[in-house]
C-alpha cells in the first residue's frame, strides 16, 4: 500500500522515500504497531527496549481487536496479534480505562516476549520494517532475518537504516532518524495514522473504520438529558419492565443501555438506547441482545415518541431528528407503531447481523 512520498517532509540526512515505503506489500498489522511505537519511543530515547515495543503493539492493537471487534490481518480467527490479546483478555467492559489496557499490555509483553521473538507478533517485523533499505537481490528472504540480527553500527550508518539492533532485545534508533522524527513527529504520526486507517478499512469493508475506533474511545458525555427523555415514558407505565430480562423496572434506579454496543455504534443516539437496571447494565457489556429483542425496543421507543410529540417534551425535535434520520423513517410516521417496528428491524436487525458476524456475544441474556 504505497503512501505519497510527498506526505512526508523532506530531508537531506536520510532517505525519505525508502522510509515511505515501509507499508508497501504490507499483509499483516505489524509493520503499523512496531513503527509507531518505534517513532514514539525514539523522542525520549533512542535506546528501546523489544518488550516496551511489543507492550505498544499489544496496546495500540487492543482497541480495534478486543474492544471495536474489527479484524485486523489477512485471517479473522488465527491472527497471531488476535490470539496473543484473547488467550488472556476478553473483557466486555465498555467502560475500560487506558491505564488498564496499558497494565495489561506491559504484563502481557513481559510474559511474552521469548514466544513473540521465536514465532510471534515480532518474529519477521523486525527485519521487515527495513525492507526498502536492504533489496531482496542483495540479500534474500531466507536470510533477512539473519542479516539483520548482526547488522553492525558502522553497517547501519552505511545504509542510513533507521534503526539496528544492539541485541536480541535492545533497539538503537540512529541519530539522523531521532532527528527527524523529533523534528516531524506530528506529520510522521499522521502519516503513519491514515497509512494504518486505510489498510484497516480495506480489511473492513462492511464498517465505515474511523480513527476514533483505533485507539481509546473519547471520553462519554452523560447520558442525563436522554435518561430524562425516556424516563417520561417509564412513568406513564404502571410496572414497567426491562426488555430484555421481563423484570420490573424502578424508574428512580435505572441506567441506560446501548441496545447495539457503543463499541460498534460509537453514538448515544436516542433510538438505541434503552433503560434497564444497573446491575443488568454492568453484566451485559459488549454482549448483543436476542433479536426478538428489537420488537421490544421498539415498543418502548414508540410510547416515548407518542408521550414525547403529544406534549412537546424538551429536546423532542433533537430526538425526533435522531429517530428520523437513523431509523429511515419520515417524521410522520414514528407515532405509528407498526411502522415505526418495520424500521427497527430493517435497521437494527442487519447491525444486529454484522456486529454478531464481527465477533459480538449474541444472544445475551
Amino acid at each position: 500500500m504505497p503512501v505519497p512520498i510527498l506526505s512526508l517532509p523532506k530531508n537531506n540526512e536520510v532517505d525519505v522515500e525508502k522510509l515511505a515505503a515501509i507499508f508497501d506489500r504490507t499483509s499483516q498489522c505489524y509493520k503499523f504497531l512496531f513503527f509507531r511505537s518505534i517513532l514514539n519511543r525514539s523522542i525520549s530515547s533512542n535506546h528501546i527496549l523489544l518488550v516496551d515495543v511489543l507492550a505498544d503493539m499489544i496496546e495500540v492493537a487492543w482497541w480495534p481487536v478486543i474492544h471495536y471487534r474489527l479484524t485486523i490481518g489477512t485471517g479473522f480467527s488465527d491472527h497471531k496479534m488476535r490470539l496473543l490479546l484473547e488467550s488472556k483478555h476478553d473483557n466486555l467492559d465498555e467502560r475500560l480505562q487506558k491505564i488498564d489496557v496499558q497494565n495489561f499490555a506491559a504484563g502481557l509483553a513481559a510474559e511474552q516476549l521469548t514466544d513473540q521473538i521465536k514465532t510471534g507478533v515480532i518474529r519477521w517485523v523486525r527485519a521487515r520494517l527495513l525492507r526498502p533499505w536492504i533489496t531482496a537481490a542483495e540479500v534474500p528472504e531466507t536470510k533477512i532475518d539473519r542479516y539483520v540480527a548482526n547488522l553492525t553500527s558502522a553497517e547501519a550508518e552505511q545504509r542510513n537504516l533507521p534503526y539496528f539492533f544492539r541485541d536480541n532485545r535492545t533497539i538503537e534508533v540512529r541519530d539522523p532518524w531521532v532527528k527527524y522524527f523529533v523534528s516531524n513527529l506530528p506529520i510522521i504520526a499522521a502519516w503513519a495514522d491514515l497509512a494504518w486507517l486505510s489498510w484497516m478499512q480495506a480489511r473492513n469493508p462492511n464498517i465505515v473504520v474511523t480513527l476514533d475506533k483505533l485507539g481509546p474511545p473519547p471520553e462519554r458525555i452523560g447520558l442525563q438529558k436522554q435518561t430524562a427523555f425516556l424516563k417520561i415514558a417509564l412513568n406513564a407505565e404502571a410496572h414497567p419492565r426491562c426488555i430484555f430480562t421481563g423484570n420490573t423496572l424502578d424508574p428512580k434506579h435505572i441506567a441506560l443501555d446501548h441496545f447495539l454496543p457503543r463499541s460498534f455504534v460509537s453514538h448515544d443516539r436516542i433510538w438505541n438506547l434503552a433503560p434497564i437496571a444497573p446491575t443488568i447494565n454492568s453484566s451485559k457489556g459488549a454482549r448483543l441482545p436476542r433479536p426478538e429483542s428489537i420488537s421490544r425496543l421498539a415498543a418502548f421507543h414508540s410510547q416515548a415518541i407518542d408521550i414525547a410529540e403529544r406534549n412537546h417534551i424538551a429536546d423532542w425535535k433533537k430526538y425526533r431528528e435522531e429517530y428520523s434520520c437513523d431509523l429511515r423513517i419520515e417524521p410522520e410516521a414514528l407515532t405509528n407503531p407498526t411502522k415505526l417496528a418495520e424500521a427497527y428491524q430493517g435497521t437494527v436487525g442487519p447491525m444486529l447481523a454484522i456486529a454478531k458476524r464481527m465477533g459480538f456475544p449474541p444472544d445475551w441474556p
